[in-house]
């Protein structure tokens, strides 16, 4: 099934990740509660040059899903307003696309 198909309207938004867990982004609550949501995409850029760390509240660069430079992860049925990333030095870029 396409977004089209089921209504779906994308959300799109990028992320400078630093050395303090945050979260990815905020949907909208507008859009976090509408019908339809499949899922979010998060895209580590292949012009990263080191991982982002991903996963709750308390996420680290001990615990955290490791996403290297160019990797993209699905989420089906996901929120990505409940999502945090960090990473263990610097600053880093995660893509998000929710729909």
């Amino acid at each position: 099934m396409s977004l089209a198909q089921h209504g779906a309207i994308p959300y799109a938004a990028q992320k400078t990740v630093t050395t303090t867990a945050s979260l990815i982004v905020a949907v909208p609550a507008d859009q976090r509660t509408r019908s339809g949501a499949v899922g979010f995409w998060v895209k580590a850029p292949a012009t990263n040059s080191a991982a982002v760390y991903i996963g709750g509240t308390g996420v680290t660069t001990s615990n955290g899903f490791i996403m290297s430079a160019g990797d993209t992860q699905y989420f089906p049925g996901g929120d990505p307003s409940v999502m945090y990333c960090i990473v263990a030095s610097g600053t880093q870029t995660l893509c998000v696309l929710w729909a």
